[in-house]
């Protein structure tokens, strides 16, 4: 009998996975995110709106979810919904192909999955209460996995391609082309974004000169012919010397 009390409550497990999972994705997000983006074609200053995007958005979707959470009383069925919801936003950004999309996703993701924390802790610290649990040692499962996912995330995207961000956050798989590192971008698909157009740097048409055109002849040297006047035994000698 001692031995099954010793066994941990099974709300704590519960609660100890919840934190897990959700600070594995947030290990990932984190830190690989804008280079997904970059990944996908984006310029430094659409990353940064998309990045700022979320955050302003829960400004006021936090307390939009806790006024709803309150008055329904279906606090935990909510969390789950927003994070059934932040999973399909996720997935979303593999068809993302404008700007604007990934603006959209952005702010649909801030209300999602920012709104799934603030809902999950009232819970756990309710069940805390009642139950009388450690809190401590059920938060710490997620401060493990956050640290856990972030080393594992980065020595993938080290090893494959900034494709495996969302792979490893939402179940999808990388694209062909989207660069094989995590900060290297596929030319013509962020062309393709921006709308620019642009050749990559180095192609014929930027260089100027076709591929199979002789390379430029050498500048020719200065002779005495050339300046009018007799070199002088200095010159003459520095110009044999290796």
């Amino acid at each position: 009998m001692q031995a099954f009390r010793r066994l941990p409550d099974p709300v704590a497990v519960r609660l100890a996975l919840f934190y897990t999972a959700y600070f594995a994705v947030a290990g990932i997000m984190l830190p690989y995110w804008p280079a997904w983006l970059e990944s996908r074609g984006l310029d430094p200053v659409t990353i940064g709106a998309v990045l700022a995007v979320g955050f302003w958005i829960k400004l006021a979707a936090h307390p939009a979810m806790a006024a709803i959470a309150d008055a329904s009383g279906a606090l935990r069925g909510l969390t789950v919904l927003l994070s059934g919801g932040a999973l399909v936003v996720y997935a979303a950004f593999w068809m993302a192909d404008e700007v604007w999309h990934y603006l959209v996703l952005a702010g649909l993701a801030g209300i999602t999955f920012q709104s799934i924390m603030p809902l999950g802790e009232a819970l756990a610290l309710a069940e805390v209460k009642a139950r009388r649990l450690d809190y401590g040692r059920i938060r710490i499962a997620g401060s493990l996995s956050f640290m856990a996912a972030a080393a594992l995330c980065g020595w993938a995207v080290d090893h494959y391609r900034a494709g495996v961000v969302p792979a490893a956050g939402a179940g999808g798989a990388g694209r062909p082309g989207d660069g094989h590192h995590g900060a290297a971008a596929a030319p013509g698909r962020g062309a393709a974004v921006r709308g620019r157009g642009r050749p990559p740097a180095g192609s014929p048409s930027t260089a100027g000169s076709s591929p199979s055109s002789p390379p430029p002849a050498p500048p020719r040297q200065a002779t005495a012919c050339s300046t009018g006047s007799a070199p002088s035994p200095g010159a003459a000698s520095a110009s044999t010397t290796p």
